[in-house]
């Protein structure tokens, strides 16, 4: 796969396909064995499973979430993309242990996607932004 059509495959998942909430499409870009790391995970996602089931959530929590680009650019096997991300919470945020109720409150975030890709699809994702900025704008504490 060249640069161009690897910035097409991330950029297709990572921004099309989320703001379309299309869970099932978006997984498929991504490796079965692919590994996802957010700021926000205890643990690393493992798996195609896991990554459309952490959507499911993320569309139950924020049913109108959106990304824009910024810029896409990448060097070998990797990708990078930054993103603005908007969205309202309107879900409960759910937590080991407990649940959070929906604050009604939107937010606005820069971030950053940085994807290994592995033949046609993404093997590795790690995400950067300010999660205590997102958790201020939603109304909630640390």
């Amino acid at each position: 796969m060249d640069e161009h059509e690897g910035t097409r495959l991330v950029e297709r998942a990572w921004i099309e396909d989320l703001s379309k909430a299309d869970a099932a499409h978006f997984a498929s870009a991504h490796a079965e064995d692919a590994v996802v790391h957010d700021p926000t995970f205890p643990a690393p996602l493992q798996g195609r499973k896991a990554i459309e089931g952490w959507l499911v959530g993320l569309y139950r929590m924020f049913p109108d979430y959106h990304v824009e680009k910024v810029r896409t650019f990448g060097e070998g096997d990797w990708i990078c993309l930054e993103e603005v991300v908007t969205g309202t919470m309107k879900g409960p945020l759910e937590a080991p242990g407990h649940s959070v109720p929906a604050s009604g409150k939107s937010f606005r975030i820069n971030a950053v996607v940085l994807c290994r890709l592995k033949g046609r699809q993404i093997a590795e994702v790690r995400t950067y932004y300010d999660v205590m900025g997102l958790m201020a704008q939603l109304g909630l504490r640390a």
